[in-house]
Order: C-alpha cells, then sequence, then structure tokens
C-alpha cells in the first residue's frame, strides 16, 4: 500500500510540466561546461618520423586540474607523460578552449607545443599507440577520454610522442576543468 505522503509527492510533481520546474539530472562535467568551467583543447600531428618526438607542456595554474586525455595514431608511437618536469620556455601557446561559447571564464592551466626542456622530470604514464602507416590503423591506448587524471597544482607536465617508424601521424584530444584545493 503506498503512503498517503508518497502520493501527495507524486501530485506536486505532476503539476511541473513546464521545462523549466522539473528535476533535470546532468553529470558533473556537463554541468561544468554549463558554468562554462570545462576547457578542451587538441592538436593533430600530420607527419612524426622515426625516433623523432612531439612535446606537449600542460602547465597546471594555482588550482587542481582534473583532466580526461585521448591519443590516437597511425604508425607505432610511444607516448609518456612527465610529472614536475623543468622547462626553460614554454613554446607556442595551444590556448585551452571554453566549452561554455557564451563564457568569458580563461583556465589557469597553459598548454605549450615544443616548450625548451631541460630536464623531463618523473615518468608516470608510458603507453604504445600500435598504429601501422602501412595498414592503417587508429588505436587508442590507456591514455584515453572518460578516464580522469587529477594533476597536481603550480605543476609542469610534459606529453611527449616519440614515432617509432616512419610518417607517424598523431591525434591528441584532451578535456578538463581547475577546482580549488
Amino acid at each position: 500500500m503506498i503512503n498517503k505522503f508518497v502520493v501527495a509527492i507524486l501530485k506536486a510533481f505532476e503539476k511541473f510540466t513546464n521545462d523549466d520546474y522539473y528535476i533535470k539530472q546532468i553529470d558533473h562535467n556537463h554541468e561544468r561546461v554549463h558554468y562554462g568551467d570545462y576547457f578542451e583543447f587538441h592538436d593533430y600531428i600530420t607527419d612524426l618520423d622515426n625516433e623523432a618526438n612531439k612535446v606537449y607542456l600542460f602547465k597546471t595554474g594555482a588550482k587542481e586540474v582534473h583532466a580526461t586525455l585521448a591519443a590516437a595514431a597511425i604508425g607505432e608511437v610511444k607516448a609518456d607523460i612527465y610529472e614536475d618536469a623543468t622547462i626553460t620556455a614554454d613554446g607556442t601557446e595551444a590556448t585551452p578552449i571554453n566549452m561554455n561559447r557564451t563564457s568569458t571564464k580563461t583556465a589557469e592551466t597553459g598548454i605549450f607545443k615544443d616548450p625548451t626542456v631541460s630536464d623531463n622530470g618523473n615518468l608516470i604514464i608510458s603507453r604504445y599507440l600500435l598504429g601501422s602507416t602501412t595498414f592503417i590503423s587508429r588505436v587508442k591506448t590507456d591514455i584515453k577520454q572518460g578516464l580522469e587524471r587529477i594533476y597536481k597544482p603550480n605543476t609542469n607536465y610534459l606529453i611527449i610522442f616519440t614515432a617509432q617508424e616512419d610518417n607517424c601521424q598523431i591525434l591528441l584530444d584532451g578535456e578538463f576543468y581547475e577546482k580549488e584545493v
């Protein structure tokens, strides 16, 4: 038998038929987009030859960074992430894009291509993207969208791709938000 209290609640909710009043459920990251706190970045490397590197600097600000990264390749590529790198020049900025285009908020986190590095720091992730330049295949690795990692504030992180064969192509894709510690 249904409790009278439950019936009263159900009747109250029946009155909310307007879109502005019903209960909406969205995930945390979707909510961050609405508040203008969610950012994305992308880059595509068209030709990386054997043993050549492509380096990205992920430079966090005063807030911890919650990020998901994805990488895909045509060709065999090693992907490494280092923490606490020593940088002498940031490189070319790749400005993160706010996913809420009506927001004026900007990220504290900086993303840079081809920084000048004096020390890589500590290796925290190492994966292989096992594609092929002969038989075009795209393989995502453990560095993937959906698996969030939390990065320390005021820290330099390097993402280094190293080609294991000629003519490699690489896609780097990431999303993040920043949170007060």
